[in-house]
């Protein structure tokens, strides 16, 4: 298994976006629903072809979409999947909550294969998110039920702590800079951890989602029903959107819209970032 292959960032005139160009705070219902599930879909991804990977933990359920939303295969998985990382090769790494636990899908076979087991000696619910490290050779493990954030070689091998004291982390996303920022369901909500230290991000709490793009941070609140763009300088942030029961999943894609997936109205929708 390889990783997915990651922009070398490259001096540009272009400038970043700023929460003075972000769009106006929109309710879910008004966006352009990409996909309606009949699942209680979760975390999202997608890989090198534009095709979108969703998972659905209580449902059991993976599913693999098209960039236009269109259905292309179901896979079952009755682990609790949750973070999706597709690689080059096809194969896509899960993050399995139930076990606490990386699994490897085939899906030319359906088929799982158990990468990497996280011992858990907690009553908490296992992992959550899982992402690629910019070099694309580690993957993120925020350690939820611990409190502490991981990585491992994309192929397997030895984990490696990061930092610990983050309460629940449950997504976590390298930055341009090499920093890490990762989104935690405790207070704070967002954490930037540099060289083993941590730095609380603004005032949030309650996150589930932290996806760097273009000089931002888009995060999703679970306590406020909302999604943000966070300067990730200032810890200063702008609603993006309101009035999402769940917002469970989000993506930033290459074109710059972002995908959102809310699990209590089990649709992925699509909205513009911040200029």
């Amino acid at each position: 298994m390889t990783a997915s292959p990651t922009a070398t960032p490259s001096a540009s005139t272009t400038p970043l976006a700023t929460l003075a160009g972000c769009p106006a705070p929109v309710a879910l219902s008004q966006l352009p629903v990409l996909h309606q599930f009949t699942t209680d879909a979760d975390d999202v991804a997608f890989d090198s072809a534009g095709n979108i990977w969703v998972s659905s933990p209580t449902a059991g359920r993976i599913d693999e979409l098209a960039a236009d939303g269109t259905s292309i295969t179901s896979f079952v998985d009755r682990n609790e999947p949750e973070g999706l990382v597709p690689l080059p090769d096809g194969d896509v790494v899960v993050a399995e909550q139930g076990p606490n636990r990386l699994d490897v899908l085939t899906p030319s076979t359906g088929a799982l294969t158990p990468l990497l087991a996280i011992p858990n000696s907690t009553r908490n619910a296992g992992i959550d998110d899982i992402a690629l490290s910019t070099d694309g050779a580690e993957i993120l493990v925020p350690d939820s039920p611990s409190g502490r954030l991981l990585e491992v070689p994309v192929g397997g091998g030895t984990l490696t702590l990061l930092a610990s004291g983050l309460g629940r982390p449950v997504d976590a996303e390298q930055l341009a800079d090499g920093a890490i920022v990762v989104a935690a369901e405790s207070h704070p909500g967002l954490v930037e951890v540099t060289g083993g230290a941590n730095q609380a991000v603004g005032s949030l709490t309650d996150l589930d989602e932290a996806i760097p793009d273009d000089g931002l941070v888009y995060v999703t609140d679970l306590g406020t029903d909302e999604v943000l763009a966070v300067d990730p300088t200032s810890g200063a942030s702008h609603v993006l959107v309101t009035g999402s029961p769940s917002p469970q999943g989000l993506a930033a894609l290459p074109d710059g819209s972002l995908l959102l997936v809310d699990s209590t109205r089990e649709v992925i929708v699509t909205l513009p970032p911040c200029a």
